[in-house]
């Protein structure tokens, strides 16, 4: 038995490696189970043309490119093209000026050049020549698109703040990629037993490597671990309840925002802080003193 042992370890060990270097390198393990999930879409829904995962693939990410500086844009703070010396001298730095300029003029003749091939691509039919994608299969590897791809992926947890879910706790970035990943896995998991009730065998073992086995492995060893960190460190501390709130009718000493249930802890000394601004409190001045009184916090 420990002989089975060892050889399985041995076997699976340069398996181990492949899958650190993948964890460390989040983009190309992206852009891998992309092209992995594109792929086996490519074979289930389209009847010809099985390289169209490679032009769909493109165009999302042109698109995401359009996307990501048109936000850029709106959220702009300071339209000023110059960059001083200090904030409080007026003197034009000019080497840091150019670069600026240079890269804000490059970015805007980027994107109008891409603005004008999307353009093109709708408009010409030469332009997606041989290129004929159904409606469902650009809608299924679009959800995958922009639940893997970092910067949606990067929006998701303003989205998820936006729904003032009381149970997250303001733990939006911890819960995000976890709820990202799973809606993946369950995409390839369908896609697999598609490919199998289709008797496609080939594209199913390296999408259930690399789009289920890892990305359940990533989600189990990096991202429920740090989640449950963040769980434990508010986990000492009860909810208030509405009449507590009544009475003191205080306000978060922390960030000086109005209580709101369910969002309020009470420690042991009777202090209340909305959940999010006491773990951030509890995390980054790695204090275990209460932000009020200074008496030691249960931990």
């Amino acid at each position: 038995m420990t002989s089975l042992h060892s050889l399985a370890l041995n076997l699976y060990s340069p398996l181990i490696k492949i899958e650190r270097t993948l964890f460390s390198l989040p983009n190309m393990f992206t852009l891998l189970c992309q092209l992995t999930f594109f792929s086996q879409c490519d074979r289930l829904l389209l009847t010809e043309h099985k390289i169209s995962s490679l032009y769909t693939l493109i165009f999302y990410n042109v698109l995401t490119y359009c996307v990501s500086y048109i936000m850029e844009l709106i959220t702009k703070e300071s339209w000023c093209m110059y960059v001083t010396v200090s904030d409080t001298c007026s003197l034009k730095h000019l080497s840091m000026t150019v670069t600026k300029l240079v890269l804000e003029w490059t970015k805007a003749i980027t994107f109008l050049i891409t603005f004008v091939f999307l353009l093109l691509a709708f408009t010409l039919e030469q332009a997606l020549d041989k290129y004929f994608p159904t409606k469902l299969y650009l809608g299924v590897t679009f959800l995958h698109y922009i639940a893997t791809e970092k910067f949606f992926v990067s929006q998701f947890p303003r989205l998820l703040a936006s729904l003032d879910l009381a149970s997250v706790d303001g733990l939006e970035e911890y819960y995000a990629p976890i709820i990202l990943k799973l809606f993946t896995l369950c995409l390839s998991t369908l896609s697999c037993l598609a490919s199998l009730l289709c008797k496609l065998y080939t594209c199913i073992p390296l999408c259930a490597y690399l789009n289920i086995f890892l990305v359940y492995k990533q989600i189990d060893i990096v991202h429920l671990p740090a989640l449950r960190n963040e769980l434990n460190l508010l986990k000492p501390y009860r909810y208030a309840t509405q009449q507590e709130l009544t009475d003191w009718n205080d306000i978060c000493p922390i960030c000086l925002n109005t209580l709101t249930l369910p969002r309020t802890r009470i420690t042991p000394c009777f202090h209340l802080f909305h959940a999010d601004c006491l773990r951030k409190y509890l995390k980054l001045l790695r204090n275990n003193t209460c932000p009020m009184c200074k008496k030691m916090l249960l931990m």
